[in-house]
């Protein structure tokens, strides 16, 4: 009688979510990457009166980096 159509449909609609989910999972890392480099290259005015070039840039990216990383987790 060949396959059965249960697991030949679950197996399809397994596959279509697990790609969905990849393409989004895919752009969300783009985004990610996008916002860091952009975090990286504008880096906020926060903390900008403390310390060196280094310790403002540290202080004023790491909240917004907190925050990055939150909402993709």
């Amino acid at each position: 009688m060949g396959t059965n159509f249960t697991h030949k449909f679950f197996f399809a609609y397994f596959k279509f979510i697990f790609l969905f989910a990849s393409f989004w999972l895919i752009l969300l890392f783009f985004y990610f990457l996008f916002a860091c480099f952009f975090l990286i290259s504008h880096p906020h005015p926060f903390f900008c009166f403390w310390g060196n070039h280094y310790g403002r840039f540290f202080f004023s990216t790491l909240p917004s980096l907190i925050v990055s990383a939150a909402l993709f987790l």
